[in-house]
């Protein structure tokens, strides 16, 4: 599950204006002191200020269409990524908040994080796809979150 962190205030706040009508019930999100997390899964944009330009042009076309439905809200973001893929068609880096609790708990991983440094302790299914190792420098610990990036593959969402 991708989250794009908002931390801007105005934004959140014109954002939440525009959501909050009728797509609370069909998207995750949490609000922690002005910082906002949309769970909504951009395949292949790696960068996460594109990813919040992208979600945030889609509010504003979203806020052009009479109809305010959830399914209006994810045709105005699959429009505004189609628009963006035809002027910079590439391949993308995938970055992933994993939660740590929740990988402990259900996927049965075990890390050991230093820093800004991930240290993997025991088998998962995450080394038999990659070699975490080489990814060491980009990861870091947001919160109770490992920021981790990967080469953008679309199957791996069938694996975290």
């Amino acid at each position: 599950m991708n989250q794009i962190k908002i931390k801007d205030e105005a934004k959140v706040k014109f954002a939440l204006g525009i959501l909050k009508k009728s797509l609370y019930q069909g998207f995750e999100y949490e609000l922690y002191s002005n910082i906002l997390l949309f769970s909504i899964d951009i395949q292949g944009i790696s960068s996460i200020n594109e990813r919040k330009d992208i979600l945030f042009s889609a509010v504003s076309r979203f806020s052009r269409y009479n109809d305010h439905s959830l399914d209006s809200f994810k045709q105005a973001i699959a429009e505004e990524i189609n628009e963006r893929k035809q002027k910079t068609p590439q391949m993308f880096t995938v970055i992933f908040l994993l939660n740590i609790d929740r990988i402990l708990i259900e996927k049965k991983k075990y890390f050991t994080v230093c820093g800004n440094k991930l240290y993997h302790r025991t088998h998962s299914y995450i080394s038999k796809h990659f070699n975490l190792k080489k990814f060491v420098n980009e990861t870091k610990l947001v919160g109770n979150h490992l920021v981790i990036k990967l080469p953008f593959d679309p199957n791996i969402f069938q694996h975290i």
